[in-house]
């Protein structure tokens, strides 16, 4: 990993109300990476995105995004800052219109024409509602308001929930292409592992709120025990 990583968090503890759920995360990104973060429903996944996004604040440890300090920022910084988060079920408005939704993402964007660049059917169906989208164009449509923003980091909760495997393929493949061309660096919490190993280089195993084990992805996709020890029942 490069000398200056894209964002890192270091000793991160986090939970909700009198709860702890995270216990000392450390983790880092370079630009232009794809990390797949797997572990077991309750882990902590979602905690340490929400974490990261200012959705939570953390109660010890520090975050830092591009050499800088966001620790407990509110999300409105923190997305101003370069981070854009696509939450576990999408949360589109579905009687907005598809362009409705995408300008939601930068209302001074003068057209949505990143969005429609990267997911061209978009396009196609601009003045369609939201809600009349199938599964995987409601999840194409929240990615693409996410990148309204032009975001240097895209944190993606379980994207494939729902969708049907051809429409997962696809959008790993866009996502792909994205990070490498733009350098966006992506945390993908996700359990569909066919996912995970094809389109990200590293994967991050979170237990009982913690990072268990890190490693490039040729030695998990090596070891199929290592998956078994951190997603089966």
């Amino acid at each position: 990993m490069p000398d200056a990583p894209l964002f890192t968090v270091e000793g991160l503890v986090s939970g909700y109300g009198g709860g702890r759920v995270l216990h000392g995360v450390d983790l880092a990104l370079a630009p232009g990476e794809i990390l797949g973060l797997l572990g077991r429903n309750g882990a902590g996944k979602t905690t340490l995105l929400k974490t990261i996004m200012g959705l939570l604040t953390p109660r010890e440890g520090r975050v830092t995004f591009d050499g800088a300090d966001i620790t407990g920022q509110a999300p409105f910084a923190v997305a101003r800052r370069g981070i854009a988060y696509v939450p576990q079920g999408r949360e589109i408005f579905a009687d907005f219109t598809v362009e409705q939704n995408l300008r939601l993402g930068n209302l001074a964007a003068a057209d949505c024409e990143v969005a429609y660049a990267t997911f061209p059917f978009l396009r196609e169906r601009a003045g369609a509602k939201g809600g009349s989208l199938s599964g995987g164009e409601q999840q194409q449509l929240a990615i693409g308001r996410a990148l309204m923003g032009a975001p240097r980091l895209l944190l993606l909760d379980e994207p494939s929930e729902g969708i049907q495997p051809s429409i997962v393929m696809e959008i790993a493949d866009i996502l792909r292409r994205v990070a490498r061309d733009r350098g966006l660096g992506v945390v993908l919490v996700e359990q569909n592992v066919d996912m995970v190993t094809a389109i990200c280089g590293r994967c991050a195993f979170i237990e009982n709120g913690a990072i268990a084990e890190d490693h490039p992805m040729e030695t998990v996709v090596a070891d199929p025990a290592i998956l078994d020890r951190y997603l089966a029942f």
